[in-house]
């Protein structure tokens, strides 16, 4: 027979794991999530990627990029539910996410997420880039 308590006692110690569990899983996520994080990074790539493609085609048949991503069909929102930023700076097109946190700069997973290019450059894959200290040695995402 077992003391009295005893299977309070187990329960209680139970819940503490698995509480300690979540924590470090918790933690885990807000560092980067790890392959989750990798994994929004290079779906903000491929978004990019894709508006890139839009904006050379828009300029082939117009001459020039547009002023905004108004004028090109509906773009996904980037992997945290955001616009993506696109802005022209003489003659060079730059495409943006604000990776996780939505704010300009950041450091690890939280690091802005771009690629840029000079108008008329041939369409190659692009690689973006991230612009805070969380990069490949080759530059790109990590």
């Amino acid at each position: 027979m077992s003391a009295p308590g005893a299977p309070r006692r187990i329960a209680t110690g139970a819940l503490r794991a698995l509480g300690g569990g979540l924590t470090v899983v918790g933690i885990a996520i807000y560092l980067g999530g790890g392959s989750i994080g990798r994994a929004k990074r290079e779906r903000a790539c491929q978004g990019i990627r894709a508006i890139r493609g839009a904006l050379d085609q828009y300029r082939q048949a117009h001459g020039t990029y547009p002023p905004d991503l108004k004028a090109l069909a509906p773009q996904a929102p980037d992997p945290w539910g955001r616009a993506y930023a696109y802005r022209l700076e003489g003659g060079r097109a730059v495409v943006s996410s604000l990776g996780r946190d939505g704010e300009p700069g950041g450091d690890g997973p939280d690091a802005d997420i771009a690629m840029e290019w000079t108008a008329g450059q041939a369409q190659v894959s692009g690689e973006c880039q991230l612009t805070g200290a969380a990069r490949t040695e080759d530059g790109g995402p990590t």
